[in-house]
């Protein structure tokens, strides 16, 4: 399975996530030249851009091994920086007030192919 299989199965399994918290999936995939962003949703009136983070683990599941695997250490300050031109751009598009409420988040999945299961946390509210 190459990353880009993992990263569709990932991003699946964060809309999932996402529908049962209460959000509502308004895009996804949204593709400019500057960037990508995978999960645009909202909740509450307020628009959340997410990123997805998906790892297939092979071992059993245990939270020792979230520690020492990390995939959201994978938004680093380059990706920021490309997130907050599409956001902007995003925001352009569709006439909203870049000053208005919104939320930058991490979806991190972890995918147990063998179980057939994954499992999302929610890094909200990250700086860019």
């Amino acid at each position: 399975m190459n990353t880009r299989q993992v990263g569709q199965i990932g991003e699946g399994i964060a809309c999932v996530f996402l529908v049962k918290q209460g959000y509502s999936i308004v895009e996804q995939n949204y593709l400019k030249k500057c960037g990508e962003i995978d999960i645009i949703a909202k909740k509450d009136k307020i628009i959340h851009f997410i990123e997805v983070k998906s790892t297939v683990i092979t071992n059993e599941w245990s939270e020792s091994k979230r520690s020492q695997w990390r995939p959201e250490d994978r938004v680093h300050y380059a990706k920021q920086l490309r997130q907050r031109r599409v956001i902007m751009t995003y925001l352009a598009e569709r006439g909203i007030d870049p000053d208005s409420d919104f939320i930058v988040s991490v979806a991190v999945v972890y995918i147990d192919m063998k179980k057939r299961v994954g499992r999302v946390y929610l890094i909200e509210n990250v700086i860019i």
